[in-house]
C-alpha cells in the first residue's frame, strides 16, 4: 500500500493515499459537531461577561469607541462552522488533505454552509467596461477577472501558509519543535528604544501619516466576530491569539499558544495581564499554494487599488451619506472639518465636540490622520466648484469627474513622490514605480494584497514620533501634546487652523528614522485608556498578527526575493543585513534560529539599503506590491481605459502635493519638488509650478448625457 507522510509539530500522522472521501453522514456529523462548537465558544463568551465572571487576567478596551474593528458576525460565524468541520474530519476522522479536496466533498460543504470563500462576487455581465468611472467596491476592473482588487475578497498568497495544523492554527513552533518566544518579550528586547532621544531620518513627518493615511486606502483586515471578548475566552484558540503578560501563565490560558513574556519594563504591563487580540477575519479558500485545499486566509475589506476608497468609501451607501444631496460636493462642517460622524465612533473628551466621518472609519485614530482626510475633501470641493460651470446641469457627472480627477492625483502623489521618498533608486527602477509615457497595462497581474504585505508596510510604525504637534507658518511649534494622549481623540482638531498647522508641522520635522526601533507612545501605550491604565504594543501585535495570519518566517520571504538562503545555526553567515549587536538581540529576544525570526522584526532589523530607508527585504516586499497595484489597474490613470487624454494627464504629472498643501492650507513655503524629503529645498509657494490645469478637463462641447445614480 502507497503511503505519504504529513508532518505536524510533536505529531507524524501516517496516512493512506488509498483513503476515500468522506460520505454526506460523516460530513453532517463533522458540521453539527463544528455548530455545537461555535455556539459553545460565543455562549462561554456571554455568559463570563454577563456575569462579570473574574479571571486572574484583564482585558484592555476590548469595546474600546470603535476601535475594535469587527468583520460581518454572521459570514465569521458561517465560515468558522466549516473550519472547525475541516479540522474535525481531518484530525478525528483522519481524512486527509486530498478528500476534503474532492468534489463530492466540497458541494456537501457547500450545502451545509454556504460560501466560505467567494462570499462576494462580480461576474463580468453584470460590468459596464466602457465606462471611465470606478466602482466604489473596486470590481469590475479587470475583464476576465472582475472580481480581482474587489472589497471583501481574501488576501493572497506568494508562499505556502505556515499554520501550525496547516489549515488555521497560529504559527506557533520553532524549527525544533519549540514554542516561539513571547511577542511582548521580542518587542522589549528588540524594538525598546533604549534612549529618550528620535533618530531623525532624511524624510519629513509628513511621509509618516501620508503611509497612514494611503494604508487605510489599500487595506482592512477587520477582526473576527464570533466572540466578542477574548480575554474572557482564552482557550478558544480559533478565536483569539491574546498576548499573556509575566512569568507564569495565567489560569484558565492554554499554555501551548506561546510562552509568557518575562519581568516588563512597562508599568501598565504588569503579572497576568491579557492583550486581548482577536484572530482576524476569514475566509475559507484555497490559494495559489496550497493545492486546491482550503485554508485561513484573512479578508480585506477594502479595494487593493489606489483609488481614494478612504475619501470616499468602498461602498456605495456609505459614499451617498458622505455626500451633499444635489450636488457634486463632499459633505463638511461649516467648511472648516469633515462632517460629524457617530459620537461613539471616538473619545471625547470637550463638550460640543464630535467625531469625524470619512471613506475610512479609523478617520479619528489620531489627528494627523483626521487632517489628511480633511484636506483631500477639500480638494474635491475645490475641483469641484470648477466643474460644476462645465455640468451646470449634471450634479453626478461633476462629482464623478471630480473624483475620477481626485484618484489620479492621489495616484501620481504616491508614485512620483511618497514611494521614491524612501526606497532606492533600484527598488524604484526594478519596480517601475516612476510614470513613463510607456505605461502599458499586464490585465494577467492581479492587484489584490498578498498577505505578507500587510505585515511588511506596517514599517512605517517606526516612523511615528512620540509628540503631536501644531505648528504656525514658520513651523514654530504652538501646542506638543503627547502622541498617546491624542489617540482617537479629536480635541486637538478643534483648536484655532489646526488642520493647517499639523500639515505645518508635518513639513517642517523630520520623522524618525526607519529601524527596529518602536517608540514607546505605541509601544508600550498604544490606545491607553488611563482611567483604568491598559494599553497595547504595537510591535507585539505586528508580530502576533503575522504569526495568526500563518506567515512563514523572515527567511522565506529573503529567498522569495532572490537572497541568500539562512542557516538553522547562528554561526552561520547569512544573515549579512544584520549588525553583530542586532544579531545578537534576536538570539537574546529567544529565537532558537535565524529560521525562527518572525517577517515583522527580520525585515525591520535589516540595514538599508543604499540610497533607501528600507532593508532589501521590506524594500523587495513592498516595492513588488505597489508594482501590481499600479500594473494590474485597468483605470490607472495614464491608461487608455481610465479615459484621460493627452493634456489631462500633463496636468496631473504636473500637479504636486506640495502646490496642493500651499493652496487648501496657505502656506508660504514648502519643500519642494518632494514634500516628503527634507533633503529637496524648501520654496515660496509662489515659486512652485502652476496650480493643477483644470482647463484640461473642459468638455469641448455640452455633455449631452447625464449620469444617473
Amino acid at each position: 500500500m502507497k503511503v505519504f507522510w504529513q508532518f505536524v509539530p510533536c505529531l507524524i500522522v501516517l496516512q493512506s493515499a488509498e483513503s476515500v472521501p468522506p460520505g454526506e453522514d460523516k460530513v453532517k456529523a463533522a458540521f453539527l459537531k463544528a455548530e455545537e462548537t461555535t455556539q459553545q465558544q460565543i455562549e462561554t463568551s456571554r455568559l463570563q461577561e454577563d456575569t462579570k465572571q473574574q479571571f486572574p487576567v484583564h482585558c484592555p478596551l476590548s469595546h474600546f469607541n470603535g476601535l475594535h474593528i469587527f468583520g460581518d458576525g454572521s459570514t465569521d460565524r458561517r465560515v468558522n462552522v466549516a473550519l472547525l468541520a475541516t479540522k474535525h474530519l481531518i484530525e478525528i476522522e483522519k481524512q486527509s488533505a486530498e478528500d476534503l479536496n474532492h468534489e463530492s466533498v466540497r458541494e456537501m460543504f457547500k450545502r451545509a454552509s454556504g460560501e466560505t470563500c467567494n462570499v462576494v462576487t462580480r461576474h463580468a455581465d453584470d460590468c459596464d467596461f466602457n465606462s471611465v468611472y470606478r466602482e466604489p467596491d473596486g470590481s469590475c476592473n479587470n475583464r476576465e477577472h472582475p472580481e480581482w482588487g474587489m472589497a471583501g475578497r481574501h488576501q493572497e498568497r506568494v508562499l505556502k501558509n505556515a499554520y501550525a495544523d496547516g489549515i488555521s492554527e497560529p504559527r506557533k513552533y520553532s524549527i525544533d519543535g519549540i514554542l516561539l518566544p513571547n511577542p511582548r518579550n521580542i518587542s522589549n528586547v528588540i524594538h525598546q528604544n533604549p534612549n529618550r532621544e528620535e533618530k531623525r531620518s532624511r524624510t519629513l513627518t509628513l511621509q509618516v501619516f501620508f503611509g497612514q493615511f494611503l494604508a487605510h486606502d489599500i487595506t482592512l483586515t477587520t477582526d473576527q466576530a464570533v466572540v466578542s471578548n477574548c480575554c474572557k475566552a482564552a482557550n478558544d484558540v480559533d478565536n483569539c491569539i491574546n498576548i499573556i503578560i509575566g512569568k507564569t501563565p495565567p489560569l484558565d490560558l492554554p499554555n501551548d499558544i506561546f510562552p509568557p513574556s518575562t519581568d516588563d519594563p512597562s508599568d501598565v504591563f504588569y503579572n497576568g495581564y491579557c492583550m486581548e487580540i482577536k484572530r482576524s477575519s476569514f475566509l475559507l479558500c484555497p490559494d495559489a499554494n496550497s493545492d486546491g485545499v482550503p485554508a485561513r486566509q484573512q479578508k480585506n475589506s477594502l479595494t487593493t487599488f489606489i483609488d481614494a476608497s478612504n475619501v470616499y468609501s468602498p461602498s456605495k451607501t456609505s459614499q451617498l451619506q458622505l455626500r451633499e444631496i444635489g450636488t457634486g460636493f463632499m459633505k463638511t462642517e461649516k467648511h472648516e472639518r469633515l462632517p460629524n460622524g457617530k459620537d461613539a465612533d471616538c473619545t471625547l473628551t470637550v463638550p460640543d465636540e464630535h467625531c469625524s466621518a470619512a471613506g475610512d472609519h479609523r478617520v479619528n485614530q489620531v489627528p494627523s490622520l483626521t487632517d489628511f482626510h480633511y484636506v483631500f475633501v477639500k480638494e474635491h470641493n475645490r475641483i469641484a466648484s470648477v466643474l460644476k460651470d462645465y455640468y451646470p446641469q449634471d450634479p453626478e457627472k461633476v462629482f464623478q469627474e471630480t473624483r475620477r480627477i481626485v484618484i489620479a492625483i492621489m495616484q501620481k502623489f504616491v508614485y512620483e513622490e511618497f514611494l521614491p521618498s524612501f526606497l532606492s533608486p533600484k527598488g524604484v527602477s526594478d519596480n517601475d514605480i516612476l510614470s513613463t509615457d510607456s505605461y502599458k497595462y499586464e490585465p494577467d497581474t492581479n492587484p489584490t494584497m498578498f498577505n505578507a504585505f500587510g505585515i511588511a508596510y506596517r514599517l512605517g510604525h517606526s516612523w511615528i514620533s512620540q509628540k503631536m504637534t501644531l505648528s504656525d507658518k514658520r513651523f514654530k511649534p504652538v501646542l506638543k501634546r503627547n502622541t498617546d494622549d491624542t489617540f482617537n481623540d479629536p480635541a486637538m482638531t478643534y483648536e484655532p487652523d489646526a488642520f493647517a498647522e499639523l500639515s505645518y508641522w508635518m513639513t517642517g520635522v523630520n520623522s524618525p528614522d526607519t529601524d527596529r526601533i518602536i517608540e514607546e507612545v505605541v509601544r508600550s501605550r498604544l490606545f491607553i485608556d488611563t482611567s483604568v491604565n491598559r494599553a497595547f504594543d504595537l510591535a507585539a501585535i505586528n508580530i502576533q498578527r503575522g504569526r495568526d495570519h500563518g506567515l512563514p518566517a523572515y527567511s522565506n520571504y529573503r529567498e522569495w526575493c532572490g537572497m541568500n538562503k539562512l542557516g538553522r545555526s547562528w554561526k552561520d553567515p547569512g544573515l549579512k543585513d544584520h549588525t553583530p549587536e542586532t544579531i545578537r538581540l534576536l538570539r537574546q529576544a529567544g529565537y532558537r534560529s535565524p529560521l525562527d525570526i518572525d517577517l515583522y522584526t527580520g525585515g525591520l532589523t535589516e540595514e538599508p539599503v543604499k540610497g533607501g530607508s528600507l532593508g532589501p527585504t521590506f524594500e523587495c516586499i513592498v516595492g513588488r506590491q505597489f508594482r501590481r497595484f499600479k500594473f494590474g489597474d485597468r483605470l490607472w490613470y495614464q491608461n487608455e481605459d481610465a479615459g484621460f487624454n493627452k493634456a489631462q494627464k500633463k496636468a496631473i504629472q504636473k500637479y504636486t502635493f506640495a502646490k496642493l498643501l500651499c493652496i487648501n492650507y496657505k502656506f508660504k513655503e514648502i519643500n519642494s519638488p518632494n514634500a516628503f524629503k527634507s533633503t529637496d529645498p524648501r520654496k515660496p509657494c509662489s515659486a512652485i509650478d502652476a496650480d493643477l490645469d483644470l482647463s484640461a478637463f473642459k468638455p469641448k462641447s455640452p455633455s449631452s448625457s447625464k449620469i444617473e445614480l
